[in-house]
Parts: C-alpha cells; structure tokens; sequence
C-alpha cells in the first residue's frame, strides 16, 4: 500500500501572502487537557523548528510534562490541533507517531544486552539484519557505549544508562526526540557532563529535542529557545540570552535565576531618561526600547540580576545609581560568592549581588559599609506591574 504524504498546514495569513509555508516539527494549537475540575494546560499553543533544541521549563505542576505526553501521543487534549511534521496527529494512537521518548526512569529491559536494547526498535520495525548492524554500531559510537556492548542493565552507572536509552531512542531517526527530565537522577558532576554531550548530539544528528526540566541553568546550556510554564500556560517563549536577559513577566524574571525586585513610580522624564524612585534611592533608566510609553507616576518594576550589582569602594561615588549598603551575609559557593545587602539607613534588606570569588571588588564581611553601583541600565517595557527594567551599561 502506498504510504500517505504529509500535508503542511497553511495558514490563511500564508495563504495570502503566497509564501512557502514553514513546517514546524510541532505545531500545537490551543490545546487544553482537563483532569476533572483542574485544567492541567490552558489553550496552549506553540510553534517548534526543525531542528532545534528546545526545551519547556517550569515549577512541578505547570503543566509541561503534560504537554509532552499529548506530543507523544501517551495522553489525548480535550481541545486543540498538534500537528508532527505538518501532519495533523491530535487523535494518531503513539506508536504510530514519528518521535520516541527518552523517560528519566531509562526503561532498559533488564535481560537485554546493551546491543539488544538498541536495536529492540529496529527489530520491531522488520529491518535487516545488516541495517540493524550498522545504524546500531553507529549510534552506540556517537553516544560512547561501544565498550558496554555485552553488558546488561544492572551492569551500569546511571550515566551509562542514560545514553543506552538516549542511543535507543536516536538509532530508530524520529522526527523528534522528546526528553522527560532524562538528567534528573544523575549526580550533579555527571548532569553537567551530559548536558555538553547531550547538546553536542543534538547538533550532530540534527533532530529536534524537546527537552522537561525543572533545572534553569539545565535549560540555558542546551536550548536554542525555551517556552517558561506556568499553570497550564506559557508564561514566555523565547531564545536564551532573550528571555534572561529581557523576562517579559515577574514570574519568569524569578524563577529563571535569582533577581531582584524594586518597585516605584516614575519621577521624572527627559529625553529617553526616566527617573525611578526605589526604595534605595532614586535610579534612571533608558526607556529607549521601551515597548510602550511611560509617563510620570507610573508604577514600574525593575528587575536586576544579582551579578549585574557590583561592589565598589566607599570613596569613588558615580554619577548616578549607587546606594550605600551593609553587608549582611556572604554564601561561599565555590566559584562564585553571594552577597546580601541591606540599606544603611533603614537596615532593611534591600539587593542581592553576586561576584566571583576572589574577585577583588568582594568586601570584607560582615558590617562593611561601602557604595554600590547599580550597573547595567534599560527599561525592557514588558509588563509585569507595568514594565520590568534591567540595568545595562
């Protein structure tokens, strides 16, 4: 029987426009799935190149381990379009789906060989003996197993394991490889080994990832871009250094890392300078790139990461953004020292800042009284209260 071609998706916007249409390797459209009165995802909708590494961080609960079931097929939506490839695959049963899933569990079979665990697929599939043979010994080259060949499961690290079912999963050349926190019960050293091993292969392969995690450092180092979740939504889709850089909402700006959080109205406005009252003072910010305007008496949020606060002697006072502070603690944490400041004045806690260690800018602790300049300065205008602002130089 001649096998059905896949037909893309056109949107009526493509239509008109004549252009070729994009076939996104995954293409979900407002997908709800329901487990009684909760509603675990809240007309989601995404958009993932081929290709890419990508990734769906949040909390426990948000709903991303959710929406990778529905991809691959492991659970149905209650609502919404997903297409595979431009293939509309909402209600296709998961074995018939072009992906394979690689679950933080392993799921190796036991009594199989490490050869037998990876090619179980392609047997299964009825290919030859000798294209078994060589996509196997191929893929166990590419993942570094060829050395445990004969080994069985109970004969393995929890590395080990982990690219026996990584080598399993590639070896049949899905359309796209979905990753259930594949890294999560691995020790902190071998986590970090596998994320460069693991965004290597990508690259070689030229599959698309979709990667669950929990870890946001996890999700920087390996994504090409990353959709934060929360409660059943995308809070923010975007490339890496974008949504670090530029969070479009409060919580995105908390969870991905530590930031700081200063309220206050705007004071002043001349030119693309705007002047905000803060609870350490007053600071300026560039609203050049502001998505909308800003006017006096707004309230606006600016949000500032921790290593973007430097530390600088009591007696060399800049222009502008800087405060005196106390330190009150310093958190040792091998490459790197966190620091918690408190207004001089008030005692209050006010900032977190974050320097290397051995950095000599560190202060003394604890009571040191020193100025600090707030470095790094732009008003990123997406709205949180009203708008989010980092500093930038």
């Amino acid at each position: 029987m001649q096998e059905k071609l896949a037909v893309p998706y056109v949107s009526g916007a493509e239509k008109q426009s004549g252009k070729e249409p994009e076939v996104f390797a995954i293409q979900a459209e407002s997908l709800v799935r329901r487990f009684g009165k909760v509603e675990a995802l809240s007309h989601v909708s995404v958009e993932i190149r081929k290709g890419e590494f990508f990734s769906l961080l949040g909390p426990s609960g948000c709903g991303k381990t959710t929406l990778l079931r529905l991809i691959a097929g492991l659970d149905l939506p209650d609502d919404g379009t997903l297409r595979i490839a431009g293939k509309d695959v909402t209600n296709v049963p998961a074995h018939k789906r072009p992906v394979n899933t690689v679950f933080q569990s392993y799921a190796l079979f036991p009594h199989m060989t490490v050869r037998d665990n990876v090619a179980f697929g392609l047997r299964m599939k009825n290919f030859s003996a000798a294209d078994i043979s060589r996509r196997v010994d191929r893929i166990m080259e590419q993942v570094q197993i060829t050395e445990f060949v004969d080994r069985k499961p109970a004969q393995l690290s929890g590395g080990q394991k982990q690219r026996v079912a990584l080598a399993r999963a590639v070896v049949n050349e899905p359309e796209v490889l979905l990753l259930d926190e594949p890294l999560g019960a691995l020790d902190l050293k071998l986590r970090k080994q596998l994320q460069i091993e693991l965004h290597q292969l990508q690259r070689r392969l030229g599959i698309t990832f979709v990667f669950v995690t929990h870890d946001q450092e996890e999700a920087l180092v390996m994504s090409d871009r990353i959709a934060v979740m929360n409660k059943g939504k995308i809070e923010q889709l975007d490339g890496v250094e974008e949504i670090y850089e530029r969070p479009n909402t409060r919580f995105v700006a908390q969870f991905l890392g530590s930031c700081n959080l200063l309220e206050g109205p705007v004071k002043a406005l001349h030119e693309s300078i705007a002047t905000v009252e803060t609870s350490i003072g007053n600071l300026n910010l560039d609203v050049t790139n502001a998505s909308r305007d800003l006017r006096i008496g707004d309230k606006i949020t600016l949000a500032i990461r921790p290593e973007k606060v430097a530390l600088i002697r009591a007696d060399i006072i800049p222009a502008s953004n800087h405060f005196t502070a106390r330190v009150e603690d310093l958190v040792y944490s091998g490459s790197r020292n966190s620091i918690s400041l408190a207004n001089w004045r008030t005692q209050a806690q006010c900032l977190q800042s974050e320097l290397p260690s051995g950095a000599s800018r560190t202060p003394s602790w604890p009571n040191t009284r020193g100025s600090f300049a707030i470095q790094f300065f732009d008003c990123i205008g997406r709205l949180t209260d009203s708008c989010i602002s980092r500093i930038k130089n």
